[in-house]
């Protein structure tokens, strides 16, 4: 099967929704927003949404099979970007598709300010975090309280991008 990255335009706002609604709904313990408060996103909040982020797919010709987005920070002493959303659909974990959106990623860092990398994920997703521990990504500080999920806790993992 063909796999490809692709940026899709404000236009694809609905694409953006229905893989992030399909994600929040498999897995609901993964992010910090949730299903309901997803499920209302308007055109117009999508549509700005894919102004202020860059959302990266995997898609096929079977239809999509991953997502993250990447927002620019200043926040973030540690990061030029932040990294959120990533999500691969469960038939299809353990095909590289996290791999090919950072390998995007690390092609494109230097023309869109992407060259050092900020993610939170959540301590106990131990799998989330070993995947991206292989990217390159690296603990730099202890658990934080969450403040979305009371009692939750994650991590800032960072990485530098590699430049090509």
């Amino acid at each position: 099967m063909r796999y490809q990255v692709e940026v899709p335009s404000p236009d694809g706002w609905s694409r953006i929704r229905d893989i992030r609604l399909a994600s929040l709904r498999a897995d609901p313990d993964a992010f910090g927003a949730s299903y309901e408060e997803q499920s209302r996103w308007t055109e117009g909040e999508g549509r700005s949404s894919m102004v202020t982020h860059t959302y990266l797919v995997v898609g096929s010709e079977e239809g999509d099979c991953a997502v993250m987005f990447i927002r620019l920070t200043d926040e973030d002493p540690d990061a030029t970007c932040w990294v959120g959303g990533c999500w691969t659909r469960p038939n299809e974990r353990g095909h590289g598709h996290l791999r090919r959106l950072f390998t995007y990623v690390d092609e494109n860092a230097q023309s869109h300010g992407w060259q050092r990398q900020g993610l939170g994920v959540w301590t106990h997703n131990h799998g989330a975090i070993g995947a991206y521990e292989r990217l390159g990504f690296e603990r730099r500080a202890g658990e934080i309280e969450s403040t979305s999920h009371p009692g939750w806790f994650y991590y800032r993992l960072y990485r530098e991008t590699f430049l090509r």
